[in-house]
């Protein structure tokens, strides 16, 4: 499911990226483009979050307004998962002795777990042209922002049915957890003058302080009421489609 939503969106961003040539107002100056950024992200849980998870993949989309003087706004959505996760107790209530569960049918079972999640962020930034070097929409960015992060366990039985891992009663187990906060990101930009080759490639930190949204969890038998600090570090790589205006004396394909 993650695979085909990321190629989807490579898809998408290819449809709506024009094939550009005679750029010669790209190659001589900055000027306003939206950026469309399909991006991979890795990344090390910190805080409370290391607790829970390991090593976390994210796989989504940004779409970025950059005006002239290369300031720009942007907003995405990332979809967060891992095979990296730390149970801490949450199905003692169901495991029998050898750690399985008890099917509806009586049978033993395992079960697959895996950390899913959402990350939707909103940053500003600026890029700084190296002169000399590529074009002046191409160079070092910095930018900063806030964010919402929404992180869930998926627990799964791999052969039969567990009611008591089903519907409303998988809420009990899966440690929902959600909240806001604060993002940066350092790294380099590289639009090519013909359009063949864009990429965008940096770091990312965030510091998010999130809270349980389950009123009770059945490990416990009563709601975890803390207030979290969940951090993420880690590197990302990004495929850009940029689009921008008809520029003059330019011809356009599409």
């Amino acid at each position: 499911m993650v695979l085909r939503t990321f190629w989807g969106l490579i898809l998408l961003g290819g449809f709506l990226s024009p094939n550009l040539r005679a750029q010669e107002s790209l190659q001589d100056s900055s000027i306003r483009m939206i950026f469309l950024d399909v991006s991979y992200r890795g990344q090390w849980p910190g805080g409370d979050m290391r607790e829970r998870y390991g090593f976390t993949s994210a796989l989504g989309m940004d779409v970025s307004l950059k005006a002239r003087n290369n300031f720009y706004l942007s907003t995405g959505f990332h979809f967060l998962f891992s095979d990296s996760v730390n149970l801490e107790g949450a199905l003692d209530p169901l495991l029998v002795p050898g750690g399985l569960i008890i099917t509806d049918n009586g049978l033993l079972t395992d079960v697959r777990i895996i950390q899913n999640g959402l990350l939707i962020p909103l940053s500003v930034g600026k890029v700084f042209p190296f002169i000399g070097r590529h074009n002046k929409n191409s160079g070092l960015y910095v930018e900063a922002g806030v964010q919402f992060l929404q992180h869930k366990i998926n627990i799964t039985p791999r052969d039969e049915v567990v009611t008591a891992l089903d519907g409303e009663y998988a809420k009990g187990y899966d440690r929902l957890t959600s909240g806001f906060g604060l993002r940066q990101s350092i790294g380099y930009r590289y639009i090519d003058n013909k359009g063949y080759v864009n990429l965008r490639i940096g770091l990312d930190f965030s510091q998010n302080f999130t809270q349980s949204r389950r009123s009770v969890d059945f490990s416990t038998g009563r709601g975890d009421t803390r207030q979290r600090r969940d951090f993420l570090t880690g590197f990302m790589v990004s495929w850009t489609f940029p689009l921008f205006n008809r520029a003059p004396d330019a011809a356009y394909y599409y």
